[in-house]
């Protein structure tokens, strides 16, 4: 009955990746220097049989939240090199995974702002190449920034029923969301590209 309460939680999120980092002093740095790729969100299943109810009463109080996200990628930092021509990318992020919803699932929310279902997908955004610890040296490549996850499918039965009875609350909010695309580094030297 309090306000901010779930009737349903359902909550699965994919760890972040690591950290790259280059803390060495050399001559000719060549290759591919790319720090931690994010998790992807497992699937997230919820069915019910036709005596399931879930309610709430309080404001900000969801019936059903089920959530899969993706973990956020890692920061890649750069080092110095005489030539520096290594491809330092920030890792990509990790995809939302599937929200499945099947069965007569039921709800029902009294208070305002209170959804009778939020359904999430939600990727991970892209690692950055840190800006504060940019590739340097006399011929330098700048960095680039990962890859953004994908938002996952979010599948509702054709037997969901919701009901809401406070102001701004609607029935169902279904969501996939992409992750954003992470920042690219600075080349620092006297040719710099």
């Amino acid at each position: 009955h309090g306000n901010d309460a779930r009737g349903l939680v359902g909550l699965s999120i994919g760890g972040n990746g690591g950290v790259y980092t280059d803390n060495q002093f050399t001559v000719i740095n060549v290759g591919s220097d790319t720090s931690g790729t994010g998790a992807t969100g497992g699937t997230i299943a919820l069915t019910a049989d036709a005596a399931s109810r879930i309610a709430t009463h309080g404001a900000h109080s969801h019936a059903v939240h089920l959530y899969s996200a993706g973990g956020v990628a890692g920061t890649a930092d750069g080092g110095f090199a005489f030539i520096n021509t290594a491809d330092l990318a920030g890792g990509a992020g990790g995809s939302g995974g599937t929200v499945d919803v099947k069965g007569a699932v039921v709800t029902q929310t009294y208070g305002d702002y209170a959804l009778g279902g939020l359904y999430q997908s939600i990727a991970g955004g892209g690692g950055d190449v840190s800006t504060q610890s940019d590739s340097s040296g006399l011929f330098v490549l700048g960095g680039s920034g990962g890859q953004g996850g994908k938002g996952g499918a979010v599948k509702l039965g054709a037997n969901l029923t919701a009901a809401t009875e406070g102001g701004a609350a609607p029935g169902v909010q279904a969501q996939s969301i992409g992750g954003g695309g992470g920042n690219g580094g600075n080349a620092n030297g006297v040719v710099a590209v």
